[in-house]
């Protein structure tokens, strides 16, 4: 079976038409504000004049604070954006991904970088492919307790863990079933499940 590179999935996601931009988070309140964001991230002077290539795939808000996942041409990346009174100021980022460590460096808490910054469990959880433990073991514990239980997430599973039921709440994609069970899940998102469990049980998460 062909490796997967994990690390670079999150680059590797197609491009969505800017009617069909994923917003999350405060989903209304993001998408009032995308034009703004996308004038500040597709700005020439951020990222060498990708300019009218340049959309955003992605805008996740959660109180003052912005992530943007954007794209233009061969290029993509992501961008942190701060509200200051009534206006957006960019922070950090550009091309390549971005996790929550990156947040943090910016001054944003452990737990707003979690919450803001989508975790790259969210793609990985979705493979449609054998997840291998060796190609997922530079994530950090948020990361592979996301990736665990996106693949739960997905079909409805309600969580007691209340980050974890705040963060999926928090997607567009997430519908809470009552009446969710483990059968729900295919052969193979138990197998990855279980990998992913192994993982986080070795390197003393669990």
């Amino acid at each position: 079976m062909k490796k997967i590179l994990f690390a670079t999935l999150f680059l590797n996601l197609i491009s969505l038409p800017t009617w069909a931009v994923e917003y999350s988070g405060q989903g209304k309140l993001a998408q009032k504000h995308y034009p703004v964001l996308k004038k500040i991230v597709c700005s020439p002077a951020h990222f060498g004049g990708i300019g009218k290539d340049c959309d955003l795939d992605r805008v996740r808000i959660i109180g003052v604070w912005a992530w943007v996942s954007w794209s233009g041409g061969e290029a993509g990346g992501n961008s942190l954006l701060k509200l200051s009174g009534s206006s957006w100021k960019h922070v950090t980022g550009g091309g390549g991904a971005m996790n929550a460590e990156n947040a943090i460096q910016v001054g944003l808490t452990k737990a707003q970088a979690e919450m803001l910054v989508p975790s790259f469990g969210l793609d990985i959880a979705r493979s449609s492919e054998k997840i291998i433990a060796s190609e997922i073991d530079y994530l950090s514990e948020w990361d592979l307790m996301v990736a665990r239980n996106t693949i739960y997430a997905i079909h409805g599973r309600i969580f007691q863990h209340k980050p974890l039921q705040d963060y999926f709440a928090s997607f567009p994609w997430y519908k809470p079933n009552p009446k969710y069970h483990d059968g729900l899940l295919s052969a193979l998102e138990k197998y990855n499940a279980n990998v992913i469990l192994q993982l986080e049980k070795k390197k003393g998460y669990m």
